[in-house]
């Protein structure tokens, strides 16, 4: 659904060229978008995708500063408003991308952490949005998704990414997996509330890099909205491939401020190669409730 920015994805069994109408214009797109097509793909039991958020160019890296100002922008746009939910209610968002329109990964991720920090709970995906499709080996922007599904089956596909039993990651980069479970019972993807102030975490990684390291990172559900626009995310544990016993490392979370925890996988040259999705611990139930999908 790409008529005006911001370019979305269909993901389901019954996906079709929608019809736009008399829409034009970046407002009224937006508002076409929230309140007639994504709830038609919601009906139809499919997923949508917020693709390339700060936009589809490929130019030059652009200075930091103005990187810095563009996540801002962009992470105001994506707050919910009196006639839209957050992210015009779609259910993922594009992560995976070392630059596009001039900004870098560390800032695409760093506004997907913007949302989860105020417990809207989008699944990071990678490059879905591709227009060349060959030699993946290749372009700078590689990263592909993968889930952990009951079966390659389009209905457990979708089921998978609604819940945020998701990785992804740079194609020529790191070809392993990832997965988080809290407690033993609270998988990546699941938002959880408890009181408790620790939770017992086993991150899972396989094929970490030579030289490269599994990092645990958690940042602080606060719900700051348009207050604070940036992440919060620090890391918390850093482990290297020979650490990874059984692959995976076990390691208590301070869980007394509601947080949401993810890992990434570092490669030789301490650039990040692969993504987990977050899992949420909460100590209240979110002001939004929590999609069926990531209850536990």
């Amino acid at each position: 659904m790409s008529l005006s920015l911001p370019h979305v994805n269909w993901f389901g069994k019954s996906v079709s060229i929608p019809d736009y109408g008399t829409t034009s214009g970046r407002h009224q797109y937006d508002a076409y978008l929230a309140q007639n097509l994504i709830p038609k793909v919601h009906a139809s039991e499919g997923l949508l995708s917020y693709n390339h958020p700060f936009g589809y160019g490929d130019v030059p890296e652009l200075p930091q500063s103005q990187q810095d100002a563009m996540l801002v922008q962009t992470a105001k746009g994506m707050l919910p408003t009196s006639s839209a939910p957050a992210a015009l209610g779609t259910d993922l968002l594009e992560v995976g991308y070392q630059l596009r329109q001039g900004v870098d990964l560390a800032h695409h991720v760093a506004l997907w952490d913007i949302m989860s920090r105020n417990a809207f709970f989008l699944t990071g995906n990678g490059t879905n949005d591709d227009h060349f499709g060959q030699d993946w080996l290749g372009p700078m922007n590689n990263w592909f998704s993968s889930v952990w599904a009951h079966s390659t089956g389009v209905g457990d596909l979708l089921a998978a990414l609604a819940a945020g039993r998701a990785w992804c990651a740079s194609l020529s980069r790191y070809r392993g997996s990832l997965d988080l479970l809290v407690d033993g019972t609270v998988p990546m993807g699941s938002v959880s509330v408890s009181k408790v102030t620790s939770r017992k975490l086993v991150a899972h990684a396989t094929a970490v890099p030579a030289g490269g390291r599994l990092q645990i990172l958690q940042g602080t559900v606060d719900f700051a909205g348009a207050a604070e626009l940036s992440a919060n995310t620090k890391v918390i544990g850093s482990y290297s491939a020979s650490q990874l016993t059984g692959r995976s490392v076990t390691q208590q979370v301070d869980t007394a401020k509601a947080s949401f925890v993810r890992t990434q996988v570092l490669d030789s040259a301490g650039t990040p190669a692969g993504l987990s999705n977050p899992v949420w611990l909460l100590r209240a139930a979110p002001p939004g409730g929590i999609p069926a999908p990531r209850q536990t």
